[in-house]
């Protein structure tokens, strides 16, 4: 996300801390350039307010799917996450490292899941790639993780994650958020949401590959 509010990002910031919450022929095969009925979701932040309209639907490279599918195989068992910042020309996948499992050894009472099931950006890292968009003038165009051995939805975990400063709405409407299933250590499916204002829920929408 580019510039954020410092006063909101500082709080956000604070809140995610304490909670926890490979491209190969399998992905070529089963995922083309062009409109595909999938799911994603938006989330909040003046700086995206002011340079971002609500999406309607979610537009990325096929090149930076690719690298998101990489990552999500490369991660398994355990789930990945980053954000995808720009778009079109400036379009740039930041994966961020996830230290559920490291926050889960630490403390398994707080932290009850690994990183098979949560995730939990590294803090330095999502702070590095907030101030890199923010000196580039970029946005913040999607939040991303993926679903080990599970369907590529929206869970009701992943909602509450994305709704932690406001639970009636997240702290992010205006960024898309992808979920990628890997199935057997292999890209399965993806889904993408977007935050519908007037439900008050998250909902889904087409991604378009370019």
């Amino acid at each position: 996300m580019a510039a954020p509010c410092a006063a909101s990002c500082r709080r956000l910031r604070a809140q995610r801390k304490l909670r926890g919450a490979g491209l190969a022929p399998c992905w070529q095969s089963a995922v083309k350039p062009g409109r595909w009925n999938l799911h994603a979701v938006r989330c909040h932040h003046s700086y995206q307010a002011r340079n971002m309209k609500p999406q309607t639907m979610v537009r990325m490279r096929a090149s930076s799917f690719a690298l998101l599918v990489e990552q999500a195989q490369r991660a398994y068992p355990y789930e990945c996450c980053g954000f995808i910042i720009g778009a079109g020309a400036s379009e740039s996948v930041r994966p961020v490292r996830n230290i559920q499992n490291e926050r889960h050894r630490e403390n398994p009472q707080a932290f009850p899941r690994d990183a098979r099931t949560a995730y939990l950006m590294d803090p330095a890292e999502y702070r590095a790639v907030l101030e890199d968009a923010q000196r580039q003038g970029l946005p913040l165009s999607v939040i991303y993780h993926s679903h080990p051995e599970h369907d590529a939805y929206f869970s009701a975990t992943d909602r509450a994650a994305a709704c932690l400063f406001d639970p009636a709405e997240p702290d992010y409407p205006d960024v898309a958020q992808l979920v990628l299933s890997v199935k057997n250590g292999r890209f399965a499916d993806v889904a993408a949401f977007v935050w519908d204002a007037e439900r008050k829920d998250f909902v889904r929408t087409e991604l378009i590959l370019s």
